[in-house]
């Protein structure tokens, strides 16, 4: 289950990479700021999921914990939250 969930991951990450390539190197977005907006609370979410479902699970809380999933997931959100901190106050 945890592979399929990973794969369905890779998934939304290979289709944010394409959002985040076409705000950066193109203007097909007429506003930018709001696509980066939906990707870092989508990523946000899925680690704020990710970690309430260990928090949950009885059986093996600490060893999925481990596996570092959230910890990429924050990344992508806080860069990507500053990097649309910076096109913002470009614009201005």
């Amino acid at each position: 289950m945890m592979r399929c969930g990973w794969h369905w991951i890779s998934f939304d990450l290979l289709f944010a990479a394409i959002g985040l390539i076409l705000v950066n190197f193109t203007n097909y977005f007429e506003s930018p700021g709001t696509i980066l907006k939906c990707l870092r609370l989508y990523f946000f979410g899925y680690a704020v999921v990710w970690l309430g479902v260990i928090l949950i699970s009885d059986p093996f809380p600490f060893n999925t914990l481990k596996l570092g999933q959230w910890i990429l997931l924050l990344t992508i959100s806080a860069l990507i939250h500053f990097a649309n901190r910076k096109i913002h106050i470009n614009a201005k």
